[in-house]
């Protein structure tokens, strides 16, 4: 594992988290460690399924896991300066640690540093979920190594995407165009305008007013007989169920079967 690397996903989410509304800035270990298995996952996928970090991701309580990784959150945060905040609670039985770093300088330099793909996958997801734990939890939980991997299992990665291709120009200009396709082309051009002017007022004539619903006697008289054509209601029960260990083999659960 290169740590230097590893650092640096740590310190750029550190740092994106900073640039974010006051609420979302504070980030723990697990936060921390989501984020930076998605720098790694988007790498993976534009280096022949390579992470740049070369950590040890494993399956682990329903989530990407390193060990490694966690362990160097604390020497990271204390490399880059970060603010550390210890709560206690009851309802979280126990501490709980958040790191905070409101630095623009560092936000900006390791955003330049960073291979593109894991700096913007950080970002977009520090954007979206900042410390929302169950939301980065379910949003890494459906990601395809883990949807590919079943509990205690390494994580493999894979490159699943290609270097985008320049498209091919086949525009003309209208000096390579002849006199003759000049003419056509304009021809053409006018036709088509006259053809949207004619749909868009044929669309201005078919406008609808749609009258406001009744919410009356006739409204609630019929939804009763509707609901009556169900019949009883269905009675409420608890229980409990089990499943097999292959479950994490599921061809469904990996998504292979779904269009």
């Amino acid at each position: 594992m290169d740590t230097s690397r590893l650092d640096s996903l740590l310190h750029f989410a550190l740092a994106a988290a900073g640039q974010e509304d006051l609420p979302h800035r504070a980030l723990g270990p697990i936060h921390l460690i989501k984020y930076a298995y998605l720098g790694d996952l988007a790498y993976a996928e534009r280096h022949g399924g390579e992470t740049y970090t070369g950590a040890p991701w494993r399956f682990f309580n329903f989530g990407p896991w390193a060990g490694v990784v966690h362990d160097r959150i604390e020497p990271a945060v204390r490399a880059i300066g970060a603010e550390r905040r210890v709560f206690d609670r009851a309802r979280y039985e126990g501490e709980f640690v958040r790191y905070t770093l409101e630095d623009d300088a560092a936000y900006e330099r390791l955003g330049r540093q960073l291979p593109m793909e894991a700096a913007t996958a950080i970002k977009r997801a520090v954007h979206e979920f900042g410390n929302d734990t169950y939301g980065l939890l379910n949003h890494v939980y459906l990601t395809r190594p883990m949807l590919e991997a079943g509990p205690g299992e390494p994580l493999v990665f894979r490159g699943t995407l290609e270097e985008p291709q320049e498209p091919e120009d086949h525009t003309q200009t209208e000096a390579q165009l002849g006199r003759k396709a000049r003419k056509e082309r304009k021809a053409t051009l006018a036709r088509l305008r006259l053809d949207i002017r004619a749909r868009l007022a044929q669309r201005r004539m078919r406008t609808r007013v749609v009258p406001a619903p009744r919410y009356d006697d006739v409204f609630r008289a019929g939804t009763e007989w509707l609901d009556s054509l169900a019949g009883e209601a269905v009675s409420t029960t608890r229980a409990e169920a089990s499943f097999s260990d292959d479950i994490w083999r599921s061809p469904t659960r990996g998504g292979t079967e779904i269009p």
